[in-house]
């Protein structure tokens, strides 16, 4: 697989919890948002260790998600956006894998199932402030029964560092740049779905669609779109978009290396979303530490 090191690459809103600071914590909700800017210079050494446990033949269902999902036709005047544009924002080409053994990974030796993997154009995170073409991430949870016990801002529980760093997601990101794609080509080589609709791509080598872990990022953070991984929302993903915060339940992994694909794919995606697919604003990392990882 052909890759590239990346140091070769170059609405928050008056309803953010008051950006509340419970005593003896410096962290106000809402502050460990993504995605975030990617910036070599300023990581430090980490100590993560990663393993990938992806099967080599794999069935995967292609689903276009624009449009489906949460119902933001109503008018709700509270919404920084309205209508397909908003929609659009949180869609993506979702992968769905059956078929074979479950994809895991583990992060220091906890095991995360692999839910479903899905694209971003351009990137939503940024490497030295710039977007790259276009970003994958795969979406892992703790298979746990109290995964979902995760950080609430609006306890005083939010206060020790045990509760704000459980964090039921890993989720593994890969900058993609043009180039000479191999496994990923196989997922764009039928014509795109259209909105709600799917495509079954047969024998995926799954593993294949990793670049080395060997050096890695790794941060605190949140989902990058409206999600339910937390119990203490308690299904309201309206109040995620109003408040422009999301859950904070995600420990992030991106790798070091980037993901080739062809040009003409890139393209191929890109047409679904003509206006992009990504959060809208890149979040600081504040007093979070951003760590690089050698394994």
């Amino acid at each position: 697989m052909e890759v590239n090191h990346l140091a070769k690459a170059a609405f928050a809103s008056a309803l953010l919890l008051s950006g509340t600071v419970y005593a003896g914590d410096p962290t106000p909700a809402g502050a460990e948002q993504s995605p975030v800017n990617i910036t070599p210079s300023v990581a430090v050494k980490g100590t993560d260790k990663v393993g990938i446990y992806y099967p080599v033949n794999c069935k995967v269902t292609l689903t276009n998600t624009k449009n489906t999902g949460i119902d933001y036709s109503g008018g709700n005047q509270n919404l920084p956006q309205t209508g397909l544009t908003l929609a659009s924002e949180w869609a993506s080409l979702q992968g769905k894998v059956s078929d074979c053994a479950t994809p895991f990974i583990t992060l220091n030796s906890k095991a995360y199932t692999l839910k479903q993997f899905h694209f971003h154009v351009p990137s939503e995170h940024t490497l030295n402030g710039v977007k790259m073409p276009m970003e994958v991430h795969f979406f892992h949870q703790d298979p746990s029964p109290d995964a979902s016990d995760c950080p609430d801002p609006m306890s005083s529980a939010w206060a020790t560092v045990e509760h704000r760093h459980h964090r039921p997601l890993a989720n593994v990101a890969v900058f993609i740049n043009p180039g000479n794609g191999k496994e990923i080509e196989k997922l764009f080589a039928q014509p795109m779905p259209d909105s709600g609709q799917s495509i079954v791509v047969e024998s995926v080598n799954l593993a294949a669609l990793l670049p080395p872990m060997d050096s890695f990022y790794t941060y605190d953070g949140s989902t990058a779109s409206p999600n339910l991984s937390c119990n203490w929302y308690e299904g309201d993903k309206i109040q995620q978009l109003v408040t422009d915060v999301f859950p904070e339940s995600t420990r992030w992994i991106l790798s070091d290396s980037l993901l080739s694909l062809s040009k003409e794919s890139i393209k191929k995606f890109g047409a679904l979303f003509p206006g992009g697919n990504v959060r809208p604003s890149i979040k600081e990392l504040g007093s979070r530490a951003l760590y690089i990882n050698k394994q």
